[in-house]
Order: C-alpha cells, then sequence, then structure tokens
C-alpha cells in the first residue's frame, strides 16, 4: 500500500534540491484560498463589458487584446478604463503610437491629467523595453495601453530602405517581446503575472494578403496566444441613435482563459462624450429584469419613458437615479450570479 504523501512537503522537497541550485530559473508555489477566489481586474466603467469579461474589466496580470475596424471604439474604452482606473487613485500609462490623442478629448472622458501619462516611442522594440525595464516596477501603474500595434514600427524597418524586404518583422518582433513580457528575465525584471497590472494592447483588422481568407489582424499569432483576453469590437446598427451624434457598437468575447467565450453586448459610443453610461445601464437593468420593455416604453418602478432618448435625458439630469440603478443593478446581479 503506497504512502500519503502531501503536496506541501513535495513542494519542499523540490525547493530543496531544485531550488536551491536554480533559484532564478525556478519559481514554486502553491494556490492558496484567496487566489483562487478573486481575479484583480481594472474595471472599464461600464457594467456590460464589464459582465462579458467574467472577472470586472480587464484583470490585471494579464494581456488583453482590442481589435476591430475604424471608429468602432478601441482607443475611447482604453481611455475609458484608465479614467475609471483614475478615480481610484490609480495610474495610467497610454504609448499613443497612432500620435492620435485629442487632449480636449481626455477632459470629456474623465482623465485626471495627474495620474495619466503619454509615452511615444521610435521603435517598437523600445515600447516593450520600457513597460518589462521600468513600469511593471511602478506599484501605482495599474494599466498600460499600447495603442495601436499596427502603428508600432520594428527597429529592423526603421533602419532600412524603403525598397528592403523584412517579412514577418513586426510578427518576430512581437513573438520575442511577450515572450520577454511573461517570463521576465535574467536582469531581474519581473513577469507581467506578477507586476498587478493589465496590458492592453489595440489591433486592428486588415485583410489578408491577395484579399482572399477574410480579415485578420497584424503582428503575426504571438498575440492571440498570449492574450488571456480578446475583445472584438464591431459597429451595431440594432443601437437606436442619432447617426450625427453617435452609433452602436457590439462587444465580442472572442477569447477567455478567465471565464466563458463568446459573450457579447451593445454600446452606445456618443462622438461627443465616448461611451454612454446611460444606455449601459439601461441595458444591464434589462438584463437583470429591473428594467422592463413594453413596446417603445421602458419601465423602472412607478416610473415609465418612452424611448431610449427620454430614458437617457432622465438618467443625465438624475445622478441619484442613476447611481441608484446601478446600485439595483448589481445587487440582483449578485443574485443571480450574472457577474
Amino acid at each position: 500500500m503506497k504512502k500519503k504523501v502531501d503536496s506541501s512537503d513535495v513542494l519542499k522537497q523540490l525547493e530543496r534540491s531544485i531550488g536551491e541550485k536554480h533559484e532564478d530559473v525556478f519559481c514554486f508555489s502553491q494556490l492558496s484560498e484567496e487566489s483562487t477566489n478573486k481575479i484583480e481586474s481594472v474595471s472599464t466603467g461600464f457594467m456590460g463589458v464589464d459582465r462579458i469579461t467574467r472577472v470586472g474589466g480587464f484583470p490585471k496580470g494579464k494581456v488583453v487584446e482590442l481589435y476591430g475596424m475604424e471608429s468602432t471604439g478601441k482607443s475611447t474604452l482604453a481611455l475609458q478604463a484608465i479614467a475609471e482606473a483614475n478615480r481610484y487613485g490609480e495610474t495610467g500609462v497610454y504609448f499613443d503610437a497612432e500620435c492620435g490623442i485629442n487632449p480636449a478629448y481626455l477632459d470629456k472622458l474623465g482623465i485626471h491629467k495627474d495620474k495619466f501619462m503619454i509615452v511615444q516611442a521610435l521603435y517598437g522594440e523600445d515600447v516593450f523595453a520600457v513597460i518589462i525595464d521600468n513600469l511593471l516596477e511602478v506599484p501605482e501603474i495599474s494599466i498600460i495601453v499600447i495603442d495601436s500595434l499596427a502603428a508600432l514600427v520594428p527597429r529592423i524597418e526603421l533602419e532600412g530602405e524603403l525598397t528592403d524586404d523584412q517579412y514577418a518583422a513586426k510578427a518576430r518582433m512581437m513573438a520575442k517581446c511577450l515572450r520577454r513580457l511573461v517570463n521576465g528575465d535574467k536582469k531581474g525584471a519581473i513577469p507581467l503575472a506578477r507586476s498587478g497590472k493589465a496590458l492592453v494592447i489595440i489591433n486592428q483588422l486588415i485583410s489578408n494578403v491577395g484579399g482572399y481568407g477574410g480579415n485578420t489582424t497584424p503582428g503575426g499569432k504571438a498575440l492571440r496566444f498570449y492574450a488571456a483576453l480578446r475583445i472584438e469590437l464591431t459597429l451595431d446598427s440594432d443601437v437606436s441613435v442619432d447617426k450625427e451624434k453617435g452609433h452602436g457598437v457590439k462587444f465580442t468575447v472572442k477569447k477567455n482563459k478567465l471565464g466563458i467565450p463568446y459573450r457579447t453586448c451593445s454600446q452606445l459610443m456618443m462622438y461627443d462624450h465616448g461611451f454612454d453610461i446611460t444606455y449601459d445601464v439601461l441595458n444591464e437593468g434589462m438584463e437583470v429584469g429591473i428594467i422592463r420593455k413594453s413596446g417603445s416604453w421602458y419601465k423602472w418602478d412607478d416610473q415609465s419613458f418612452q424611448g431610449i432618448t427620454n430614458f437617457r435625458i432622465a438618467v443625465n439630469k438624475d445622478p441619484e437615479m442613476l447611481n441608484k440603478l446601478r446600485d439595483e443593478i448589481e445587487e440582483r446581479s449578485e443574485e443571480q450570479k450574472i457577474y
């Protein structure tokens, strides 16, 4: 009859026999009760997006990829997540590879400029070098955004001639940088998983070579394998809105190592202030059943609103109503285990 061996004894034996000789190579650990209960995340500020991720937003210590066609709100969502982190005293770093940041827009999104840093780097390798060697060790930072992978230029491409053929240079760069980012290195840089920071990489959709086989994302396949969460943003024509003021966007979780994939939600993108919180609350209220729809009417408690526009106007005029709705949604969703 075999003797029962406690896993903690095995771990200690491994640490003695291997860890002391190669402590810079191996790292042994066991899951605690606390580590299996809650995954820390940076909220996006929108209950619908936080719901479909199953972890309450962008998970810390993980790579997140946001991708889609132009004008689907990828940059806006990342910036609004930084604004949400700012509300809790946390700092966000934004690598603006596309040189597309409008300072006036940051104010409308609620960014705290004393807790927000814009970085522009010449080479794509430099972006990851700064993250790995410097930013992962700063405790005040909770979210890092790269906008976008498509705009990052490998060193070999910038230092070469326009006529040079550097096929797959960006794919090789991403594969190498992501390996170092996730695993750390011998210079003492900590891996992303132990940094407590969410890394959000924004990507685009481009046509496959020759135009056949639909669309793909640039930068090779490394990112889609390393990402714990991949969210695709597409235009949603089912969302009713004045076309001169905004448009609907559908979020689809294409990959989720931390929860259920292929969950979706719709949001309202307004051109003057980003994704609309009142529309998000309306959708989530209907999701949990505290808001009922009858024809074009929306009913909550003893109040009725005809159409989405009137509901949004009423909520925007009364911040207490918005807070009460959000509290009720959170309470009901906790009961139903939706989030």
